[in-house]
Parts: C-alpha cells; structure tokens; sequence
C-alpha cells in the first residue's frame, strides 16, 4: 500500500468559454502498487486505489447568463478512483528516479443540487452532472541511506 497526501488545483471550463471555475482539494490516496516487470535496479508498476478529496477553497468563477448557483453550492468533499502505470531505476546506490502517470475520476457530481433558480427568476437551471476528473504525471528523485533500498512513491 503507497498512502499520499496532495494539494491540487482544478478547474472546469464550460464549452462557451463564458463559465469558469477553479477548486482547490487536498487529496489522499491509499493505493496498491503490483509490480509487472522488476529486475534488481528497476521496476515498471501499476497503480490503483481509491482516493478522498476535501474541496479546500471555492477558488474563482466566472458567470454564464443565467448565472451560475453560488459557490458555496459545491460539495466539500469528494470520493474518486485513482489508476496508473509507473517506472522506477537506480540511478546510483543510494538515488532513484521515478516517473508515474495516474489518471483521477470522481465519483460525486461537484454541486450539491440538481437545479437552481437564478435571482428574479421563477424558471429552473438544471446544471449538468460534473465530476472531478483529472490526469497527473509525477517525476520524482527518491533519496536513500540505504543502499538499493526501495522506497514506496
């Protein structure tokens, strides 16, 4: 098991243009790691688990017309599933590299309601089911007094 913990900033951008908005979450993943091919300096891995984002901050918004429900409409947590594939080496005994990709999909619609009613009106907005998705590529140096000891990413 590989527990992490993230900050992330992610935005949504309507096909207009016109709506915008950009949430921070702090993330925590609890993944399994399956080794596919290991030799005594390397490793090509796959990762996956699940994961549980608190959305920290509403972040910014730009309206559409009708306007967009208020901010404090977005949910403030959020449950996703995380996969991706990974390479780690030795680059000498005591100093790795490792290059991961995972891909990130939430499983809760980020608003809170179905539909809305903009000020002065008396007609429902229904909004659309958005869920948090997102693709992450991650480079890292890992630091060892050990020599050729793994250390979990």
């Amino acid at each position: 098991m590989v527990p992490g913990a993230y900050f992330i900033s992610k935005g949504s951008q309507g096909r207009d243009s016109d709506v915008a908005v950009v949430l921070n979450y702090f993330q925590f993943r609890l993944l399994g790691r399956l080794s596919v091919v290991q030799t005594l300096s390397s490793k090509f891995f796959i990762d996956f688990g699940p994961g549980f984002e608190v959305i920290t901050q509403k972040g910014t918004q730009n309206y559409a017309n009708p306007p967009l429900p208020e901010l404090n409409y977005i949910r403030t947590y959020d449950l996703s599933m995380l996969g991706g594939l990974g390479f780690e080496t030795n680059i000498d005994d005591y100093l790795r590299i490792v290059i991961n990709a995972k891909y990130h999909f939430g499983l809760f619609n980020i608003w809170t309601m179905e539909s809305y009613y903009p000020t002065g009106s008396t007609v429902p907005v229904y909004l659309p089911d958005t869920k948090s998705s997102g693709f992450f590529v991650t480079l890292a140096l890992q630091f060892s007094s050990e020599k050729y000891r793994v250390i979990p990413t």
